[in-house]
């Protein structure tokens, strides 16, 4: 396999770009944004572990890495536009992307906005803009995400000590299905994503016994809207059993540690984590 680093510097974004010896396309390429915590590692993660079954990736650093945000806090959306130009001129002509958690809505958001993608596809999306992180997971007061120099209007954090929350999964014992909204004030309508207005292939995946938020239904809800809308592209929402949060083989180790309630069945958290590279696998290949 082959990788290669890019430097804020020098290409404007900072990531890796993966190429299997045997790429299953060559042309096409899946951009991978991690989530919240460990964003750049569980880009990484991901990426190489995808590129290891064909696909060619490219894992981009958002926040977390020196030269950008250390925190998702407002974060331009037009960093999708920008890696987009920059992986064509490597010879890419079909370029998707592929996020986690904060790194699926800003996908989400940023096609919404401007069309940038061949295919989407958001792992344990929130369907919402969020409030940013500040330190120790407090709130920055402003938007995750930024387009136009303004900020988003987005759902803003009940309690300025909401890791208080995060800590407590450490704990749980089975999902809490009211984590998100005991996180985020009540959802409103000018801090929802307009999944409705993205007009590439989507495919949404999510975990029923995800304890980091209810995943499943915020994908319900963005379902709901796709229906109601008529939309024209294809999109799918699939739910997997005992998948946890990541839904990812190689991403498992940087998610264990936090979920205790999943070491009872990591057998099964695996076999499920295989499925879902499965689909997305075929996802990609078809889209």
């Amino acid at each position: 396999m082959e990788s290669v680093h890019f430097y804020l510097s020098k290409q404007g974004v900072y990531g890796d770009l993966f190429i299997p010896a045997v790429p299953v396309d060559r042309e096409k390429v899946m951009i991978v944004i991690g989530g919240s915590d460990n964003s750049y590692d569980l880009s990484k993660a991901t990426a190489s572990g995808f590129a290891s079954y064909g696909l060619c990736t490219f894992s981009l650093a958002c926040w977390g890495v020196k030269g950008l945000p250390q925190f998702p806090d407002r974060i331009p959306l037009e960093m999708i536009a920008k890696t987009r130009s920059i992986l064509e001129k490597k010879g890419f002509t079909s370029i998707g992307g592929y996020g986690i958690g904060r790194g699926a809505d800003m996908l989400l958001a940023a096609e919404s906005l401007r069309h940038s993608l061949d295919f989407i596809i958001a792992v344990s999306a929130s369907g919402n803009v969020l409030e940013g992180d500040y330190v120790a997971d407090l709130g920055s007061r402003h938007s995750t995400f930024t387009y136009g120099n303004e900020e988003l209007p987005f759902l803003r954090k009940k309690n300025a000590f909401a890791n208080i929350l995060r800590k407590s999964i450490v704990y749980v014992k089975k999902p809490d299905p009211s984590f998100f909204e005991n996180t985020y004030e009540a959802a409103r309508e000018d801090a929802r994503i307009r999944v409705e207005d993205i007009h590439v292939p989507l495919l949404l995946l999510t975990s029923d016994e995800d304890p980091i938020w209810s995943g499943t239904t915020s994908a319900k809800r963005m379902m709901e809207k796709l229906n109601e809308t008529g939309h024209k592209e294809s999109y799918r929402h699939i739910v997997f059993e005992k998948g946890q949060h990541l839904l990812f083989p190689e991403a498992y180790g940087l998610e264990r540690s936090l979920i205790k309630h999943a070491k009872g069945y990591a057998q099964a958290v695996a076999r499920t984590q295989r499925a879902s590279v499965k689909t997305v696998m075929q996802f990609v290949r078809s889209a």
